[in-house]
């Protein structure tokens, strides 16, 4: 799958797949001598509806959940992106993740942060959105307190949208949030789930560092 706005790790620039988690699934798909098809277009909880019917056959950089499991396979995490929450400038009262409680946090539909929110932090209300750019203007304009994603990509999305307005304002280090990017695949193709395993722990450090500079 090839999301519209993920950078830096998953995105489409000029109708192109950009981005490390495109780059990292092209060398897989160069050492084990495959091809890859990205489709593009549909939004994050589409997506996900697409493996689940098994009209798609692998995702990218996708987080492990308890929900995702009964229908997904995982490879180990390939990259992690420490998770942080967005706030506007001028609300002081956003201070840490604590102070969400009784809030409105804008997550995109489908995304892990939706499912372990809503199950373990009730009093947080979650505003679904289409994906991480909306988000973050819903906080930008107020419909929103914050929002709460990856570092690289929150950063990324907020300099390209011109969101001068938000700042990053604290980590999130309870484990159960943690960003460990990996690999799915549909639950009926547990082989190609073992092949891609094998890839993936045959990149070099080398290889990582190259697809990291680019």
């Amino acid at each position: 799958h090839n999301e519209a706005d993920w950078p830096p790790f998953n995105f489409s620039e000029d109708g192109k797949p950009k981005g490390y988690s495109i780059a990292y699934m092209d060398l897989l798909a160069k050492k084990l001598g495959i091809e890859v098809a990205y489709v593009s277009g549909p939004s994050w909880g589409a997506f996900l509806n697409m493996i689940r019917d098994k009209n798609l056959d692998v995702m990218l950089n996708i987080i492990r959940t308890k929900d995702r499991s009964e229908y997904i396979l995982f490879t180990e995490p390939y990259v992690e992106n420490p998770p942080v929450i967005v706030a506007r400038e001028d609300n002081a009262s956003v201070t840490d993740f604590e102070s969400l409680f009784g809030k409105t946090v804008a997550i995109p539909a489908g995304f892990f942060y939706q499912e372990l929110i809503e199950r373990d932090y009730p009093s947080i209300k979650v505003l679904s959105v289409t994906n991480q750019t909306e988000a973050l203007k819903a906080v930008a304009f107020g419909k929103a307190d914050a929002t709460v994603g990856g570092i690289a990509i929150q950063d990324n999305l907020i300099r390209q949208n011109l969101l001068t307005n938000l700042k990053i304002v604290a980590g999130l280090p309870d484990e159960s949030f943690a960003n460990r990017l990996r690999i799915g695949v549909r639950d009926d193709w547990p082989m190609l789930r073992d092949i891609l395993q094998k890839a993936v722990a045959s990149v070099t450090g080398d290889e990582i560092a190259g697809i990291q500079k680019k």
